[in-house]
């Protein structure tokens, strides 16, 4: 399409030369990748735009997941207010990329401009440091050069200047630098020691400096995978600094509950809040749904999963969980339904929650299809496949199969909660915090009449918050202090 400097697309308006854009004469707040995002799409109008193709125009050939394009899609739709499922300017094509919806026109300012419809530099400039917030851990995209040009670049407007400086945070340029540097690195998981290491820095720039301290909280927390007393003391600084952070409050929520003793009226109520504060933060609405499909409210984390997916169609974590939740909830077509749509989008699950539900209906290309993903190297050895479909209980030799895949294999036993249930081992059944408890699988009402459930429920101190909060449908109380599942 040239090298025009205005692309036109009401009531969009884009001034490629100034890396600015208006909707109906309003700026919009865009990070750089989401702007080189927008013009790439514009540059093909109505037509297919390849992830590949996508990646290599705004990334430069860099080495990029899936996640990174996802997530910059998202930052671009808000400040659009475009929704993936009603699409006014851009359309999601499932698996394969996407496509700008409206005729673009191409313009120059000298023809098309003037200076009362253009923001001043300065005040584009503080505008655009308005979108400097942080987002969903599960990936952001950078704001890094667009920032840091902004910042380095000077203003005759002091009132402008105190307007960024007040917008980013801080005013220490230096701390922002060091968070700029740090987020870079964080969103790429390219370096999270290094990562780790800016972040610090930029608190000990600014020990004020409140989103600082949120960052340096995400980075250790994902560094070390524990919650880490750097990450514990980040996160409660941040949240005393800055009472309004919703990635802080989620962080904490999330790193409170990990280890006993369990805290799960402390874990739900920070996550309640974080999603209060920003009802589109994706990260809290997952972690959020997990937890409380975890507790058994299944029909709760069924709505929060889907609101994630209202808000970011692309987010396959939320996709996933969405999964589990549907077939313990007894929707198991709507639950094979959102498997397919993750295969079609390039992430197929690698677990065995509707294994068993692929057996019962006799669909043999669909099990093996499960079974296949679980591992390549070291598959599902027959002899427990074939208990699995057989009718009877897994036998000596079935038993000694798993025992010994199990030995061999390094994958999440997590993963295979399903096999394990079946195989009636439910001393292999982990009791401990993790992104998915198998309490709640439909096929296994065995399981939660047995004595290892009451311990598993009891020590994860499950129970203490059903009493306080409620029991989920499918639990009753017995007594002071017993309970029932069906």
């Amino acid at each position: 399409m040239g090298t025009a400097v205005l692309f036109f697309a009401p009531p969009l308006r884009v001034d490629l030369a100034d890396e600015r854009a208006w909707l109906d004469g309003q700026p919009l707040r865009l990070g750089h990748k989401a702007f080189a995002l927008l013009v790439a799409l514009m540059q093909t109008p109505q037509k297919l735009v390849t992830k590949d193709e996508l990646i290599d125009r705004v990334w430069e050939g860099r080495a990029v997941s899936d996640a990174v394009l996802t997530t910059a899609m998202r930052e671009l739709r808000q400040a659009l207010g475009d929704p993936a499922r009603q699409p006014e300017f851009i359309e999601t094509v499932h698996g394969r990329g996407y496509r700008f919806l409206k005729p673009v026109d191409v313009g120059d300012n000298e023809a098309t401009s003037s200076s009362s419809q253009v923001p001043s530099g300065s005040a584009a400039s503080a505008d655009r440091m308005a979108r400097f917030k942080w987002p969903a851990v599960a990936g952001v995209i950078v704001l890094g050069a667009v920032i840091l040009g902004v910042l380095f670049a000077g203003t005759d407007d002091p009132d402008a200047s105190a307007n960024t400086s007040a917008l980013a945070g801080t005013d220490n340029v230096a701390a922002l630098e060091s968070y700029v540097r740090a987020r870079d690195l964080f969103e790429a998981r390219s370096d999270l020691d290094r990562a780790l290491v800016y972040a610090r820095a930029a608190v000990a720039e600014d020990p004020e400096f409140a989103k600082g301290w949120e960052l340096l909280a995400a980075t250790a927390f994902v560094q070390s995978g524990t919650p880490t007393p750097e990450a514990q003391n980040a996160a409660a600084t941040a949240i005393q600094l800055d009472p309004e952070l919703s990635l802080a409050h989620a962080i904490r929520g999330v790193m409170g509950n990990i280890h006993p003793p369990h805290d799960w009226d402390a874990a739900i109520s920070d996550l309640e809040r974080a999603v209060e504060l920003d009802p589109e933060n994706t990260s809290a609405l997952l972690w959020l749904g997990v937890e409380m499909r975890k507790l058994g409210y299944l029909s709760r984390a069924e709505t929060l999963f889907l609101r994630c997916l209202e808000i970011d169609p692309a987010y396959h974590r939320c996709r996933a969980h969405l999964l589990w939740a549907l077939h313990m909830n007894g929707k198991p077509n709507q639950a094979i339904a959102e498997y397919r749509r993750l295969v079609e989008d390039g992430a197929p699950p690698d677990d065995a929650v509707l294994l068993l539900e692929a057996i019962e209906r006799g669909d043999t290309a669909f099990a093996d299809e499960i079974v296949r993903s679980l591992h390549d190297e070291l598959p599902l050895p027959d002899t427990i496949y074939d208990a699995l479909k057989g009718d009877a209980r897994p036998g000596v030799a079935a038993q000694a199969a798993l025992e010994s895949w199990l030995e061999a294999q390094s994958f999440n036993r997590r993963d295979i909660y399903p096999i394990l249930l079946a195989m009636e081992r439910y001393d292999l059944i982990l009791v401990e915090q993790g992104s998915f408890f198998g309490l709640w699988l439909p096929e296994f009402t065995g399981f939660r009449q047995s004595d290892e459930f009451n311990r598993f429920v009891t020590t994860m101190q499950i129970d203490a918050y059903w009493r306080e909060h409620g029991f989920p449908p499918q639990c009753t109380p017995s007594g002071e202090t017993g309970f029932t599942c069906s």
